[in-house]
């Protein structure tokens, strides 16, 4: 993932969702956890909300993400 600019994409996150890695949301709804590894280096960057895995994101596809969370 970090290869694929997972980097650059946690830090749209935390501005998206205004707040930073390792952190808790103003609402207590969201927390924004950084892992070494998900163990699917074919699909990074990706991300885990819940139960359910997101992978090959890019800035468009975690608003997509968000959005549906809605």
């Amino acid at each position: 993932c970090m290869l694929n600019g997972s980097d650059e994409l946690i830090s749209y996150l935390e501005e998206k969702l205004d707040v930073k890695t390792g952190e808790i949301s103003k609402d207590g709804l969201v927390s924004v956890k950084k892992v070494e590894c998900l163990g699917a280096c074919v699909g990074g960057p990706m991300c885990q909300i819940g139960d359910q895995y997101y992978e090959n994101l890019t800035e468009k596809r975690i608003d997509e993400i968000l959005d549906g969370l809605k």
